[in-house]
């Protein structure tokens, strides 16, 4: 994390005078008179966050302090993602650099308690369900199937002066899947924060990926931590412990239904508990596991077949077990095969992967968060 700090306010700098300048030339129209932008640059290293490739966001309000627009820019000074807000910031469409409408949300009631998402085709998604405290601070976010079957639980947790330190993404059952934890090393006169730290803990076998991340606000103020300070921002959570086989009961759980995915994901887990290796790339395992799931060649559809450099695959077509081949972005941007499982966090396109590495490493397959963006190819077991 060496010179972090400079290399973002650097960055931050060089993006609000290109702003200032109207260089982005390329902004989606918007309502509502803009009369105010917050900006957040970013310095990460390793794993899910340095995929993405982030380095900065700005949001725009209007006059009466609603969220209007959120441009999120890339190495270079590249557009990556942008989210315009309507309905006093209740309603937003989010937009891939080209302009091509990836998914919309919409609250629903006065109250904001759950949010709707849908494709672009205006397809009900999931929904998520809202749990707030007496102060009106997100606790937990349920997410539900169309079906209104519970999917996934995200809690919420804060320091004493009301700062997030963690966000635990579990089961239904209450297995832990994922957890994010934050620090803070900098803070502002307002008692808000200026520089951050995250740390991701994911719950596969070998305890990885992992990665810390460093950001910092366009507003930094750093004020020497005095004594008090600490114990104004101190805090009494304790993360859970992530089960070291948590996403192999997913697996499992997945694997015993009567489907082709399900066949898939069964075939799979054998696999990785019994640690097998074979030399082969990523493609050649995962043939291996389509194979013994009792889908040969002549036994698979091709749900979506495309090229590295595009078109694209609609993500939110995905079913478990589906092989998914896309633009590993964590590594060289070269095409990746693997198994799509589920989503941490689809709105992102942040989709846990189980994969195998090949290239002469002698590992067996396991589970990694990807960026799927650019998902290029989709084949499904008959």
């Amino acid at each position: 994390m060496k010179n972090n700090r400079s290399l973002t306010a650097v960055l931050l700098t060089i993006l609000m005078a290109a702003v200032c300048r109207g260089a982005f030339t390329n902004a989606l129209p918007t309502t509502g008179t803009i009369v105010r932008s917050d900006a957040s640059s970013f310095a990460w290293s390793g794993g899910y966050y340095e995929i993405k490739g982030i380095r900065a966001m700005i949001r725009e309000y209007n006059e009466k302090n609603e969220p209007v627009l959120s441009t999120d820019y890339v190495k270079g000074d590249k557009v990556y993602r942008k989210m315009i807000f309507s309905d006093s910031g209740r309603a937003r469409k989010v937009y891939d650099a080209s302009g091509k409408l990836l998914y919309s949300s919409a609250f629903e009631g006065p109250a904001k308690r759950v949010e709707s998402i849908f494709a672009p085709d205006d397809t009900l998604l999931w929904r998520y369900a809202h749990t707030y405290n007496g102060r009106g601070v997100l606790t937990e976010r349920r997410r539900y199937a169309p079906d209104k079957s519970l999917m996934f639980i995200q809690k919420y947790f804060y320091d004493k002066s009301g700062l997030p330190v963690g966000v635990v993404l579990s089961m239904d059952d209450g297995t832990v899947l994922h957890i994010a934890q934050f620090s803070y090393e900098a803070y502002e006169d307002n008692g808000g924060w200026s520089v951050r730290k995250e740390t991701q803990n994911y719950a596969d076998k070998s305890e990885e990926p992992k990665e810390r991340v460093e950001r910092s606000t366009r507003s930094a103020k750093p004020l020497p931590r005095s004594q008090q300070a600490a114990a104004d921002h101190s805090s009494d959570f304790v993360p859970p412990d992530t089960s070291e086989d948590a996403l192999l009961k997913l697996t499992a759980r997945y694997g015993k239904e009567n489907s082709p995915g399900g066949r898939v994901l069964a075939a799979a887990h054998a696999l990785i508990t019994a640690k097998t290796v074979i030399r082969g790339s990523c493609w050649d395992w995962i043939n291996m596991v389509y194979t013994n799931a009792g889908c040969s060649p002549k036994n698979r559809a091709s749900v979506f077949s495309g090229k590295e450099s595009g078109p694209y695959a609609n993500p939110y077509d995905l079913k478990p077990g589906d092989w998914i081949m896309f633009k590993n972005l964590a590594y060289g941007e070269i095409g990746h095969s693997g198994i799509f499982l589920f989503w941490v966090d689809a709105e992102r396109r942040s989709a846990m992967v189980i994969g195998y590495v090949g290239e002469g490493r002698a590992r067996p397959a396991d589970f990694r968060e990807h960026d799927i963006t650019y998902l290029f190819g989709v084949v499904r077991g008959k």
